[in-house]
């Protein structure tokens, strides 16, 4: 068994010896006799102290000195080291929209995991799967996600196998991304006491997912949108979905069709917005991961759910994605001003581009930059030593030691009432 705080240990330790110390200072009491003359004796009580180099109330002292000692062993955190073995090892699944092949991510895990080893996969959140489950885990159109939240969680599953383990080794399998990368990562990265072993898998090339393709509009001659999106030179394409990149679908009918339908389950991006929207109350701005439009806006209610696309000034949703398919759905409610600029204004236009990203999101593909990746790794293969992480205090164990200093310090107050009273 080790301790997280070795000091409070030995201040117990020091407790218990002034407790020793000050039982062998006690002055024993003389024994009572009652005198004829007792009517003599003065109303307050004599004694005749005398000292001893004997420990006086033995049992009082066993009982005092084991509440301290739980006490102090309680409060040191101790953690128990069971059979060790030379390493463990947690490995991060990055499975989130860096990659098109996440298949690779996981073959690449697979041929390193070992058991007893920790698998954290990252998609929307970090999480922490089975080997078993890694086969199934991931989903379609992720949202991208951060290497310094599967860094944070990664570290809580190594403080858990440092318990059995010299030292953990931290592996991360990624494409390695430049939208996986955020300003807490350089933080993040310092609280791991050791070098990370990273293995890129499915790097892409770089390429814009936020270039101008050109939309298929359903909707009136005088909807607002047509000048929304003829500013930017997008209006127009083919619906259809063709050996290229296929243009996303903007829908203000109220209901969709088959065809719509049958057009997201092919792969493409389906906007459903339509033009005749109930509002049900007035807010001041609407926003998207990367844009903000703050006008007074009617909203409308949404009926549906799924990932939140935009959101209003309130956080509620105005818009939800939804899978189906290869493709995606996406229902707003964000009724359209036709009247003013409203619509022409450059925020706006941003918030439209928002709505006809690719499923998921737009996603910066840009390889990871080579300091970055050399920051990220660290020292090249080394493990953390088990006693860096610091693990947490067994739960178990502290309440354990808990309820034994106060058995102690009941008997204790017992044992002492008892002795008054005799």
């Amino acid at each position: 068994m080790s301790v997280l705080v070795p000091w409070l240990l030995g201040a117990g330790e020091l407790a218990v010896a002034g407790i020793v110390a000050l039982h062998l200072l006690a002055r024993d009491e003389p024994e009572r006799w009652l005198l004829p003359t007792a009517r003599f004796v003065p109303e307050s009580r004599e004694r005749a102290p005398s000292r001893s180099l004997r420990l006086s109330d033995r049992a009082l002292l066993a009982l005092r000195a084991v509440a301290l000692a739980a006490i102090a062993l309680a409060g040191a955190g101790p953690w128990w080291r069971g059979a060790r073995v030379p390493v463990r090892r947690v490995l991060i699944a990055d499975l989130s929209r860096g990659s098109d092949d996440p298949a690779a991510v996981i073959a690449a895990v697979m041929r390193v995991a070992a058991q007893g080893d920790r698998v954290v996969v990252l998609d929307t959140v970090a999480r922490v799967v089975s080997l078993e489950a890694l086969g199934q885990a991931g989903a379609a159109h992720l949202p991208p996600a951060r290497l310094s939240a599967a860094l944070l969680r990664a570290r809580e599953e190594a403080r858990a196998l440092a318990r059995d383990a010299d030292s953990v080794a931290l592996v991360l399998v990624s494409p390695l991304v430049a939208d996986e990368a955020d300003d807490a990562l350089a933080a993040v990265r310092a609280t791991w006491p050791g070098g990370v072993t990273v293995e890129r898998v499915g790097a892409l090339a770089a390429r814009s997912e936020r270039g101008g393709a050109r939309v298929a509009l359903r909707a009136d001659a005088s909807d607002p949108l047509r000048a929304t999106l003829g500013l930017d030179g997008r209006l127009g394409g083919n619906e259809g979905i063709g050996a290229g990149p296929t243009p996303p679908r903007v829908v203000r009918d109220v209901a969709l069709t088959a065809a719509d339908s049958a057009f997201a389950r092919a792969g493409g991006v389906l906007v459903h917005w339509p033009a005749q929207l109930a509002a049900t109350d007035t807010v001041g701005a609407v926003s998207g991961a990367r844009a903000v439009f703050v006008a007074s806006l009617p909203r409308a209610r949404l009926d549906r759910s799924g990932r939140a696309v935009l959101r209003w000034i309130d956080g509620t949703a105005a818009a939800y994605e939804r899978d189906l398919g290869a493709g995606c759905v996406r229902d707003v409610a964000l009724p359209v001003v036709s009247n003013g600029d409203a619509a022409l204004r450059a925020s706006f236009r941003a918030v439209v581009a928002e709505l006809l990203a690719p499923c998921g999101g737009f996603v910066d593909r840009r390889a990871l930059d080579d300091s970055t990746v050399r920051a990220l790794a660290g020292p090249a293969h080394a493990a953390a030593s088990a006693a860096l992480l610091a693990p947490s205090a067994d739960p178990w164990l502290v309440r354990a030691l808990l309820l034994l200093a106060l058995a102690a310090l009941g008997a204790e107050w017992w044992l002492r009432r008892r002795q008054e009273a005799a």
